[in-house]
Order: structure tokens, then sequence, then C-alpha cells
């Protein structure tokens, strides 16, 4: 990691409160660097929300202009003031960084997650949406905006299933009546079934009966994978 706006979101995908990251200036570090470690692993960070983890970064790479008077060998007065400022500083650069590159969409999925988060869908949403990882809720909330946008309900949930539940496979009946028979290809846990009650609710259309078969899957007449004894689901 370069930039502090990777070790930013390399963070936040390690599920680490970038509150806690406290920028100091590095003690040693390269002057074709900005950041002084190579991933966000070394940092031993406590599982105390509010512990600060120090993080070393060389701020002339990019900011010269800016903190060059700051830390002058010939002034070392009020140096924890300084030091509180230059984290302010680097925590303030870090976000202009990292929204830097956010486009219209991405500004619509974090639109989407923190409406999620605050119980604008529900409560027991908001509960079934810290079951996901951070990939997955960026991928979810993604399909979200396509549902807003296009309208494809039955598009939208199998790619979500998909993409959450990778060894899924997803059957939609019309025969009879408006039916998806999702298999989900994993072993029925709590955290699976919070993600996909959050699938179903968000994506399944109101006239569709859903069934889910998690490990065993319903028998296929012609596909002997499916007619295995002790293997099969009744449908």
């Amino acid at each position: 990691m370069n930039y502090v706006w990777d070790t930013v979101i390399k963070a936040r995908r390690l599920g680490i409160n970038e509150n806690q990251l406290y920028f100091i200036i590095a003690k040693e570090y390269s002057p074709y660097m900005e950041m002084s470690f190579q991933a966000i692993n070394e940092l031993l960070v406590n599982e105390d929300p509010d512990k600060e983890v120090e993080v070393e970064i060389n701020p002339y790479y990019r900011y010269h202009e800016i903190f060059k008077n700051m830390f002058s060998l010939e002034y070392d007065e009020d140096k924890e003031l300084k030091e509180e400022i230059f984290n302010w500083c680097i925590h303030l650069l870090a976000k202009v960084d990292v929204n830097h590159g956010l486009n219209l969409r991405e500004f619509l999925r974090i639109f989407v997650e923190e409406e999620i988060e605050a119980g604008r869908f529900g409560e027991d949403m908001t509960e079934y949406w810290q079951e996901f990882s951070l990939e997955q809720k960026e991928f979810v909330a993604h399909k979200i905006i396509d549902e807003y946008h296009l309208g494809h309900q039955i598009h939208s949930l199998k790619e979500a299933i998909t993409y959450v539940f990778p060894d899924s496979y997803i059957y939609t009946n019309h025969l009879e009546k408006s039916e998806i028979l999702i298999y989900a290809g994993k072993k029925q846990r709590e955290k699976y079934e919070k993600q996909m009650e959050f699938l179903k609710k968000m994506f399944l259309p109101l006239e569709y009966s859903c069934r889910v078969y998690w490990s065993k899957h319903f028998g296929i007449i012609g596909v002997n994978e499916t007619m295995m004894v002790g293997k099969i689901a009744l449908y």
C-alpha cells in the first residue's frame, strides 16, 4: 500500500474503524513511498474500538507544500499540538482522497448502505445486513440500485444470491405458479439464513413464492448428481 487512501480502504475491508488510525510522521521512510508499511495487517489493532493505532506516513511524498514548515528542525515547541493537528489533517486529506475517485453510482451505493444501516428498510433488514462481508454489501447495494433503475427483480435476485452463495443454483418455475427454487450449496446456519432472508425480502417479487434447499438438492430425473441416495431433498 503506497497511498493513504489505500490504507483507509483496506482498513475498512478488515473491519477496522478508521477513527482508530492515528497518523504520525514516520521515523524512517522511503522518499518514493507515502506509507512506511506494506500491509494493514502489520498493525496490531486492539479489540477496543477506542484504541488508537499509530500509522506512520511520509507526508512529504504528496503533501510537501502543506507540511514543509510544520515540523521544522529549527522549531521544536508545541510538539503534541502539532502531532494532533497533523493527524487531523491527514484524516481530512484521506477522506478527500478516498472520495476523489467516486462516481455517481458509488455515491448511490453509499447512500443505499447508509439507509439500510439506519433501519429505513426495517430493523430486521438492518440486523440481517450485518451478516454480509464488506465486498458482499457493495455488490448487493449495486444490485439494489439496478433494481430501482431497471426493475429486473428476478435477475437482480439471481445475481445477488450467486455472488453471496457461489455454489448455489436457482430455478424458476412458471408451470403451475410463480415460484423460485434455490439450492444454496451450504450447510444451514443462522448466518446464511439471515443473508438469504435479506436477499429474498429485498429482491423477490410479491407474486413469487420461494423455497430454499441448503446442503441437499432436490431430485431431478435424468441428472444423476441430484439423485444420490441420502442426499436428495424432497420437492
